[in-house]
């Protein structure tokens, strides 16, 4: 798309002319590039850099993923306040950020962080019953139950902590974990 800006050129008038792409096809459609440059085009009649806007609210929009987050909780507050911090950063690691990553935090919800703690418990199961199995010392399936529970524990915290911390720095308005809770699974008894 080629644009001029208003008020950028020689007493005011329009300044030189300028490129900014769109987006490739299969994942811009038509509609949506039409749209787009209707929206560029009025921005630069205002007098408006739409392609300095753009890379503005890309910017604005890769400081509030769920990464750029963790690194500034674990950064500002966990490093400070809490002694085991390297648990902390190594819980995110490994469960949370490979799920999450890329995610904007505001768009992570209660049904996010269910589905994850499912996930962690699901994982720490499975991470129980390898080291017994390498550690060749079968354990009960109770037991193997109790360390995944253990481990989706340790997430829901971790987790909690960062969100009060971001709602603090007013990064979002809402903790996502707040009453959501990691209960035994329920057995039927015959």
């Amino acid at each position: 798309m080629v644009y001029r800006i208003s008020g950028a050129g020689e007493g005011g008038k329009k300044g030189k002319m300028k490129r900014m792409s769109l987006g490739d096809y299969p994942r811009v459609t038509i509609s949506k590039a039409r749209d787009d440059a209707r929206e560029a085009l009025d921005l630069a009649e205002k007098g408006f850099n739409p392609a300095q806007q753009r890379k503005s609210e890309a910017i604005e929009r890769n400081s509030r993923t769920f990464e750029a987050i963790v690194e500034r909780f674990i950064d500002e507050y966990a490093k400070l306040e809490q002694k085991e911090w390297k648990s902390t950063k190594a819980y995110f690691d490994n469960y949370i950020l490979p799920r999450w990553t890329g995610k904007v935090i505001d768009d992570i919800g209660r049904s996010d962080v269910s589905a994850l703690l499912t996930k962690v418990r699901a994982q720490g199961i499975e991470r129980a019953r390898e080291r017994a199995r390498k550690a060749k010392k079968p354990r009960t399936e109770e037991k193997y139950e109790l360390s995944g529970l253990s481990a989706a524990r340790e997430v829901r915290k971790r987790l909690r902590t960062l969100f009060f911390w971001a709602i603090e720095e007013e990064l979002i308005a809402v903790n996502p974990v707040v009453s959501i809770k990691t209960k035994k699974r329920q057995r039927a008894f015959a």
